[in-house]
């Protein structure tokens, strides 16, 4: 797979590596209000995990208010363990403390989350050995 993408700054050589679904998680146990404004733990901008996330809940009319951002998965999982609010993942991370959202919070379904490698125009031969080693990688 391959070819151009558009993304923020235009087209660019962009090749798909993995696509893997995203999760809404929360502390094991923890019951979220159906009617208050979703307290979000996001990654903090620029983020396509955020964007995909506040995009779903503006389709589906859903409120929320970010209650914390961090710059990694962990710092979101951490929080959302400390029971501060609800985190957006991709599937392939640990769950471990966190779980899907229980009782009668209905959330919209989110979509899959492109991970991808961009290379210059004309690559050097390194970059375009490690772009190899990538494609054929098991990332699944």
């Amino acid at each position: 797979m391959g070819g151009r993408k558009a993304g923020r700054g235009g087209p660019r050589r962009a090749q798909t590596l993995h696509k893997e679904a995203l999760l809404w998680r929360v502390r094991e146990g923890l019951r979220l209000a159906p009617d208050a404004p979703l307290p979000l733990i996001l990654l903090r901008e620029p983020s396509v995990t955020r964007t995909l996330a506040l995009d779903a809940l503006a389709r589906a009319g859903r409120s929320w208010q970010i209650v914390c951002t961090s710059t990694s998965y962990a710092g979101c999982q951490a929080a959302a363990r400390a029971g501060l609010g609800i985190t957006v993942q991709p599937s392939h991370l640990s769950t471990a403390g966190l779980a899907a959202p229980a009782g009668a919070l209905a959330l919209p379904a989110l979509p899959q989350v492109e991970f991808i490698v961009i290379s210059a125009p004309a690559p050097n031969q390194p970059t375009r050995a490690l772009t190899e080693i990538l494609m054929r990688s098991s990332l699944t």
